[in-house]
């Protein structure tokens, strides 16, 4: 008993303290430029002292729990009944004609929010809240004991909920030579200013002296950068959750972006939107749909994806805490709750979406349920998804299954040229000893991956986990290959990420790439895999597009183990498609094609397809081919054969099955048009011999498609008139 009492005493002694402490701080609201001075050189001094683990708690992926969190149920009541107000569900009328670029799309710049510090008049270090007003950090004890104070006395819950909030003098770069995350930000800028400028939010002009000066005595300096000043700062760096979304709009391809409502808890970073596009003069749209960046892909075609953590999040009508003023309860802001039905429906407005893909989201990827922890665009056709080994099958990690029943998803989809999505994998990175951790409540600790990068138009920056001296350097080396295959012609750039990846995130959560202005737009299926040896001809159709029209568009080849680039010029037939034939009768068996398409627009603009070109290119074979087995891809299947090919008047679609199955069969052209039907139907065990007609066809490439039991399979045809 005697120790319970002690034990009583020392919380009422520290109760009183703590209420007599803060109330001494909060006395006086405005301050001068020498006690602000004063106020962070003894926060840069507290600092100096941090380790690794001081820098870490400060920053998580979601936003930290009210020291109250216990008790918020209550707090909630108190709140609803004082200081409930609503925030208005509707969002203004959208322009007409929205199309969301993809990742990889070409952009202008990416965003980053520095790591910074906020502080108080005593140089304490706090977390943000609002406009000039943040949560002092709590020491384990003190948490322990303002909670043990709350369990017996929990009518002081208002004057000590009161008495935790605090006004922020003043926040300043994290720059300190001490700090793991200040190097991070330094290669991400740098590697990211070679391609385009790099935007950096900033608290005051102070803050751009003290980062331009820490990236000069780390030699690499800012070359290619801008500073967007926030005066009211900021919760945290997490740039792609809270950052606006761009779109296009009109016949103009105009510029303008959509600012998804942000967690609970990060207000400032929430009004990012509101202070970042007007220095740019970009229109804003604003929605009460909570989401965050990372939760949300599209692939630049009217399709979105996302996860069902979407759907949890608008179910509740938890809105943002906003603290006013010091020494007083937050206001507590309420949304209303959205159905799943609901949240589709707003996505296919806000984003001028055709498809809406919500996956079942994980419970064991770091806490937020995101998308971009194990999924990623290489390209409007191809996803690269991590592959997760066979170990972690198990019962303890049960997004094994969820993440293969994602993917799947995916494999059942055609991309937007009407073509089955292709989905490379890349290992999943171990721990640093080389093992893995298996239990979903081990892995969520550090749920390191090799997917959550940044594609910022020639360059991939993308999270690693090692250095010289510690770390798995063999697994990131074979990253590094992988994304060389996937990504040719395209600059791969590591950074070590195991500062981030215990918070739930890396590269791609922390920036936010910004779509490029008068966007040159080039839609084109790339002929991949072999010709067959008695084609004629390789008939080339793209859709090219920008506001002011285009003045030139080439086919660019040669012939592999040449030098010499060969232009083709592309003819314009209508609605922006430009055509063009290759003649493939100067070529051999064994042959290998390179080749990309080239445009330039009546204003300048140029681009290539791909981007990468002419370091990176397409590749196409000719080869002895008629038939095509596709055990892999049909279990059912033994052999599916189109003959003859070329197809001069019409042909046979040959399959063999080992047992009735329901199939469709379609001939498709370069864009992914269905410009005709071989079967619909079910058909029997053994082999079956399907007409293919193609009189109402005009010479040309094609595709005959084919799915069976969701799995689905492409012969190129060639049509000859």
């Amino acid at each position: 008993m005697k120790n319970v009492a002690t034990i009583s005493n020392k919380i009422s002694i520290f109760f009183v303290c703590f209420l007599l402490l803060f109330t001494s701080l909060q006395a006086q609201s405005t301050y001068t430029v020498q006690e602000k001075q004063q106020a962070k050189e003894k926060l840069l001094q507290r600092v100096k002292t941090y380790s690794k683990k001081d820098f870490k708690k400060f920053h998580s992926r979601l936003p930290k729990e009210n020291p109250l969190q216990e008790v918020l149920s209550s707090y909630h009541k108190n709140l609803i009944v004082l200081q409930n107000t609503n925030e208005v569900a509707e969002i203004e009328q959208l322009p007409t004609s929205i199309r969301t670029p993809a990742e990889t799309e070409e952009i202008q710049a990416v965003f980053i929010a520095w790591p910074m510090f906020a502080y108080d008049i005593n140089g304490n270090q706090v977390s943000p809240i609002s406009n000039n007003i943040g949560f002092r950090y709590l020491s384990d004890e003190e948490y322990a004991a303002v909670i043990q104070i709350l369990r017996q006395f929990p009518f002081k819950e208002d004057s000590i909920s009161a008495s935790l909030h605090v006004e922020i003098v003043a926040y300043t770069p994290d720059v300190d030579g001490n700090s793991p995350y200040a190097p991070v930000w330094a290669q991400l800028a740098v590697a990211i200013q070679e391609e385009v400028p790099v935007w950096i939010r900033i608290h005051s002009g102070q803050d751009s002296v003290d980062i331009k000066n820490y990236c000069l005595q780390r030699n690499t300096p800012l070359t290619n950068y801008r500073f967007f000043m926030i005066p009211q700062g900021g919760n945290d760096f997490w740039a792609r959750d809270f950052s606006p979304i761009g779109f296009y709009h009109g016949d103009q391809d105009s510029l303008a972006f959509v600012d998804f409502t942000y967690y609970p808890g990060r207000a400032i970073d929430d009004s990012l939107g509101n202070y970042l596009l007007p220095q740019l003069g970009y229109k804003l749209y604003q929605t009460s749909l909570m989401n965050e960046g990372g939760n949300f892909f599209t692939d630049g075609n009217n399709r979105i994806f996302t996860s069902s953590a979407i759907v949890e999040s608008n179910a509740q009508n938890d809105g943002q805490i906003i603290a006013l003023t010091p020494n007083t309860n937050p206001t507590y802001r309420f949304r209303n709750s959205m159905t799943s039905a609901q949240v589709r429906d707003t996505l296919r407005y806000l984003f001028g979406a055709d498809s809406i893909t919500i996956f079942q989201r994980l419970q064991h990827d770091g806490g937020t349920g995101h998308l971009d922890l194990y999924l990623r665009q290489l390209d409007e056709e191809r996803f690269m998804t991590t592959d997760f080994p066979e170990v972690y099958n198990n019962p303890q990690f049960p997004d094994y299954k969820k993440i293969r029943s994602n993917v799947g998803t995916i494999r059942q989809m055609n991309g937007p040229y009407n073509r089955p999505f292709e989905l490379p994998t890349m290992p999943l990175p171990t721990n640093d000893d080389g093992s893995f951790s298996t239990r979903g409540n081990q892995y969520t600790q550090d749920a390191r991956n090799y997917i959550n990068g940044l594609l910022v138009n020639n360059t991939l920056i993308f999270p690693t986990y090692s250095d010289m001296l510690s770390g798995n350097t063999v697994a990131d080396a074979e990253a590094i290959e992988y994304y060389k295959r996937a990504l040719p012609g395209c600059k791969i750039i590591p950074i070590d990420s195991r500062i981030l990846s215990p918070s739930g995130g890396a590269l791609h959560c922390v920036t936010m790439q910004i779509p490029a202005e008068n966007p040159l737009r080039i839609e084109f299926a790339p002929a991949r895999g072999t010709f067959p040896v008695t084609m004629q001809n390789y008939d080339i159709t793209t859709r090219i597009t920008n506001r002011s029209g285009i003045k030139d568009a080439t086919f660019v080849w040669r012939k592999k183990g040449t030098l010499q680039w060969n232009d083709m010029k592309l003819s314009e037939n209508s609605s922006s498609n430009f055509t063009s034939k290759l003649s493939l009768q100067q070529f051999v068996e064994g042959d290998e094609i390179e080749y990309y398409i080239h445009s330039e627009s009546n204003n300048g603009k140029s681009m290539n397809k791909p981007m990468s070109a002419p370091k990176g290119y397409y590749t196409v074979k000719i080869g002895n081919i008629t038939s095509v087995s596709e055990n892999k891809s049909f279990d059912p299947i033994g052999k599916i054969a189109v003959y003859p090919n070329p197809i001069y008047s019409n042909a046979t679609f040959e399959i063999t099955t080992l047992q009735p199955i329901t199939t469709i069969i379609e001939i498709v052209d370069q864009l992914g048009t269905i410009v005709g039907t071989v079967f619909k139907g079910e058909i029997g065990k053994g082999t079956n011999f399907l007409p293919i007609k193609t009189e109402s066809l005009s010479s040309g490439m094609y595709y005959i498609r084919s799915i069976s039991n969701d799995k689905k399979s492409i012969i190129p045809i060639s049509v000859i008139r």
